[in-house]
């Protein structure tokens, strides 16, 4: 992580992540052959990917477009 640290385009970032949902290993969500999104990129977009949208919703009983922001306040 330390190449490039002294050029902020080239530098690489870390992302706290704030969980909504989540479900134990031995509960994943999981379906075969289901033509739902996946990508082996850092950042992945989920416009476009109808079918993924609506599994992670029925899943997690989650409307993702009506996700706007969420405030995080964190204690260090």
């Amino acid at each position: 992580m330390a190449d490039n640290s002294d050029d902020a385009d080239l530098s690489e970032y870390m992302a706290l992540v704030h969980w909504l949902k989540w479900v134990p290993r031995e509960h994943a969500k999981w379906r075969s052959k289901p033509k739902l999104y996946t990508t082996t990129h850092v950042r992945a977009s989920l416009d476009g990917q109808q079918e993924t949208v609506k599994f992670i919703e029925e899943q997690f009983g989650i409307a993702i477009r009506e996700i706007k922001e969420v405030e995080l306040k964190f204690k260090y």
